[in-house]
């Protein structure tokens, strides 16, 4: 799809990242650091009792020398500190908390320059601003990355995909609820691309670079990047909105560096490793440049499942590993799924890390957060404003640990989407067909819908009778975003149009009382009850005849 100005709309090379291996010193320790080769004496020091030798004869001779011992080192008698010097002390260690606290404040305020939409560190510190809800009053945040700060990316045969997006991630914020949806999106979706110069269809990874039109930038691009960035971030959240049926209504870019920096700013993170096809996870692929041989490293070894700590840069090759073939991926286990495995996992980690930085020994911490400002000032790019992150950041630390969850596109019962061939690419697709994402939607609607009415799983049909092309569809769509299950449009003869704007029947024979209410109130009309139209046959518990 690409010409050969660009050599891969997809962008993935293996990641050879240069890891340092997990070795231990066993060098012996040398002699002089285990034995004291000063020890002092344990016996009475005595000078000499012998007479010294005789002395000129101008000089008398010397008497003998009694034995002595050493003198013993004589205690100095504690001192109670007086008033005053307590307040000098106490007024000492403030100043040098408050000249701390300065300084990570004059940080901020600067680091919140770069960051926020808008506002800076102030922003923190006064009331925070509503965030923006849709429908169902959800916050939608977008969470994207690229991988313009990793090496083995930078250096790899036509930039090795700098700016695609091969971690998208769509957080649902309930605040009333107080509860958090993380909707993992496929980097291999394929999607139909809005004027973009490589073509019309590609992987959802390319949309951001496509809209940014960093195709041949470099990993440090030019004075015009925010507005680039701001570009491509507007074009992916379109994107995601159209597949997903969820509008975001803010984003967040961050590279590789963040993940990495933030973890070891707080001490490291505990995530629950479950494999996929087996116990634990095992993935060669980061192993290929080990200090002590190929395949020494083991950055990515998970011997069983179970609870472990890991530091920065283990959680940054856990959340790349998808068991990608190489010269031992023979011995990989754990990752079945490949990339889905690897947006769990990355889900994982982002619930860990926002457990750890909302932690009292986090933010009584200076240092940490002095360290989490330097990852999120260098590394992230954001549409929300400070009084928006202040909002952010108070419902954030009020989350109870248990109220994130993670929603899968796989999910067993629950699969809606496949993997395909498209153009020579591998791909993967929604179940209801290229294109045609309502199974996506259909099913993230009843995961993150709010409306009671979704629980009765009625059935929709909605048909067209006004003459305007795609009227069925804009309604459909909407109506999905309630959770409501619309399952058939199409149109219908002008013969079908009644009063108003829409005809509403109701086929459940009261069953569905909810689903009745929600769109009695949704589309302004009253319900009724009498026969369909001769040319309509439906057997769905609602029937909708858009009129105008």
């Amino acid at each position: 799809m690409k010409s050969n100005n660009y050599p891969s709309i997809d962008g993935f090379v293996h990641k050879r990242r240069q890891a340092a291996a997990r070795t231990e010193d066993t060098a012996p320790i040398p002699e002089r650091f285990l034995v004291d080769n000063h020890e002092q004496p344990s016996e009475t020091i005595v000078l000499p009792t012998e007479p010294l030798a005789p002395m000129p004869p101008t000089r008398p001779t010397m008497p003998k020398l009694l034995p002595i011992t050493k003198p013993q080192k004589l205690l100095k008698p504690r001192r109670r500190l007086t008033k005053k010097k307590v307040i000098w002390t106490i007024a000492i260690l403030l100043i040098l908390v408050l000249s701390a606290l300065g300084y990570i404040g004059a940080k901020a305020f600067i680091v919140s320059g770069k960051v926020f939409n808008g506002g800076n560190i102030l922003s923190l510190i006064a009331p925070g601003t509503p965030l923006k809800t849709d429908s169902q009053g959800r916050t939608n945040i977008l969470l994207f990355g690229t991988s313009q700060d990793d090496s083995a990316h930078q250096n790899a045969s036509g930039g090795g995909g700098l700016w695609l997006t091969d971690s998208i991630e769509l957080a649902s914020i309930d605040q009333k609820n107080q509860t958090v949806k993380l909707v993992g999106i496929p980097r291999d979706l394929w999607v139909k691309l809005d004027n973009c110069d490589v073509g019309n269809y590609a992987k959802i990874n390319a949309v951001y670079e496509c809209g940014a039109n960093l195709f041949d930038s470099a990993a440090t691009p030019g004075p015009n990047y925010a507005q680039q960035d701001a570009a491509g971030a507007k074009q992916l959240m379109a994107t995601v909105a159209s597949v997903t049926g969820i509008t975001p209504q803010y984003y967040v870019h961050a590279d590789y560096s963040v993940l990495k920096q933030a973890v070891d700013a707080v001490g490291g993170i505990d995530v629950n490793i479950v494999g996929d096809g087996a116990s634990g996870i095992y993935d060669t692929n980061f192993d290929w440049d080990c200090p002590k041989g190929p395949y020494t490293c083991k950055n990515v070894y998970y011997p069983k499942d179970g609870t472990y700590h890991l530091d920065g840069t283990q959680a940054l090759f856990l959340s790349r590993a998808r068991s990608d073939s190489g010269a031992y991926s023979y011995k990989n286990f754990g990752l079945n799924r490949g990339d889905f495995d690897r947006q769990a996992n990355q889900q994982k980690i982002l619930i860990a890390l926002q457990k750890k930085v909302t932690t009292a020994s986090v933010l009584a911490n200076p240092i940490a957060l002095n360290s989490l400002l330097d990852a999120f000032g260098n590394n992230i790019s954001t549409n929300l404003s400070g009084g928006e992150i202040k909002t952010m950041l108070t419902f954030a630390k009020a989350l109870p640990n248990t109220s994130i969850t993670q929603v899968s596109l796989v999910a067993t019962g629950n699969t809606v989407v496949t993997t395909g061939m498209v153009e020579g690419q591998s791909v993967v697709l929604p179940t209801s067909g290229t294109y045609d994402f309502s199974s996506i939607i259909n099913y993230l609607s009843k995961q993150l819908s709010t409306n009671p009415a979704v629980a009765e799983n009625a059935t929709v049909a909605i048909y067209n009778a006004s003459g305007k092309a795609g009227a069925a569809k804009t309604e459909q769509t909407a109506l999905q975003q309630l959770g409501l299950n619309v399952d058939t449009i199409g149109d219908a003869s002008s013969k079908d149009i009644g009063q108003g704007a829409y005809t509403l029947y109701d086929q459940s024979q009261g069953k569905k009382p909810k689903t009745l209410a929600q769109l009695q109130s949704t589309l302004g009309v009253t319900a009724i009850t009498s026969a369909l139209p001769n040319d309509i046959k439906s057997t769905d518990d609602f029937v909708i005849i858009i009129n105008q």
